[in-house]
């Protein structure tokens, strides 16, 4: 802003100031209508839209310490936004009536904006939407259940449940009901200008985990299967309301009555529960038993031991830790233990 009274000698009096005033970033067009609002600058930034600042002989006026600062803010492009130019690109303004000023706003992503300002502007068409919030098992309503439309609208229900969205723009809105311990419920109206649509929520009770331990049963092998080779396949179908931490699959018994010993884990079951184990660390022969142990998720995690299956290892030799073929009667080595 510079004082021009004297043409000989104009001096700066006040500036927007980038990175202060406002986000650093270019203006296109600056409209002042002096027939209209005399104190009044329009400036269409490219990547802010529009803004009006009020300004005195003094310099600018400003109202917050914090974008935005002017009296009129419209923003139509995100700050972050990496298109310098592609925001508003021309601003103009007429007056119609006795308390109607109409602003033409260009802007290149979103076309034409018009905003009109004062008593006598055209009221955009709206609707009411309404209702109540109940329990949907026992039917009793719902107190401070919050309710929203898409379109901004917002209310709490009461103690009856009721609610009630004004001012909602006509047309096919989404309604959106949430109260704590429910699940959410979202349902579509129909506004119409001046009309009352009704739309009632009955919601569910969000399903609480139970303390029941998991469930877990071996799958693969199957039982009485024979089995051979450094990497066999154990699966197992686990569940429970909580999650399922791991898997853990055991072996005993066998030709020597091999001790229980561990022979892998799944701790990530997300794309189903896998081990590969390695049958030659055992000697060949009948009667091992295998079983799997579930631990879950819950607070104070529980394991549940799956119904045993038995199984043959054959692998043509005995176990891969020594050149003995099978195992002797009180052997020391761990497989045989």
């Amino acid at each position: 802003m510079w004082d021009v009274s004297d043409p000989a000698a104009p001096f700066h009096v006040d500036s927007l100031v980038l990175g202060d005033d406002l986000p650093v970033n270019p203006a296109h067009n600056l409209e002042i209508r002096y027939d209209i609002a005399p104190n009044r600058l329009y400036v269409g930034w490219y990547r802010l839209g529009l803004q009006a600042w009020d300004f005195t002989s003094s310099g600018f006026v400003r109202y917050t310490p914090s974008p935005p600062s002017s009296v009129l803010y419209h923003q139509v492009q995100t700050e972050a936004n990496d298109q310098l130019y592609s925001g508003a690109w021309g601003v103009r303004m007429e007056e119609f009536g006795n308390d109607e000023l109409y602003i033409f706003q260009s802007d290149r992503n979103y076309g034409l904006i018009i905003s009109c300002l004062g008593g006598a502007c055209p009221q955009p068409a709206t609707g009411t939407i309404d209702g109540t919030v109940t329990d949907g098992a026992t039917s009793l309503p719902i107190e401070g259940a919050a309710v929203s439309a898409d379109s901004g609208e917002s209310d709490t229900t009461d103690f009856n449940g009721g609610y009630a969205l004004t001012s909602v723009p006509t047309g096919a809105r989404t309604v959106t009901a949430t109260a704590p311990g429910y699940d959410d419920q979202s349902k579509p109206a129909s506004v119409g200008d001046g009309t009352t649509t009704t739309v009632d929520f009955a919601l569910v009770a969000t399903s609480s985990p139970t303390d029941d331990p998991p469930s877990v049963s071996i799958t693969e092998p199957l039982n009485n299967a024979t089995v051979g080779g450094k990497r066999v396949k154990l699966r197992a179908d686990a569940s429970d309301d909580n999650g399922v931490t791991q898997v853990e699959f055991f072996l005993a018994g066998g030709p020597y009555s091999l001790a229980s010993m561990s022979i892998g884990v799944d701790g990530d079951n997300s794309d189903g529960i896998l081990v590969r184990w390695d049958s030659k660390t055992v000697v060949d022969g009948p009667g091992y038993v295998m079983t799997a142990v579930a631990t879950d998720n819950a607070a104070e995690p529980q394991s549940t031991l799956s119904v045993p299956i038995l199984i043959t290892v054959e692998n043509g030799g005995g176990s891969s830790g020594g050149s003995e073929p099978n195992c002797p009667p009180k052997s020391n080595k761990p497989a045989c233990q």
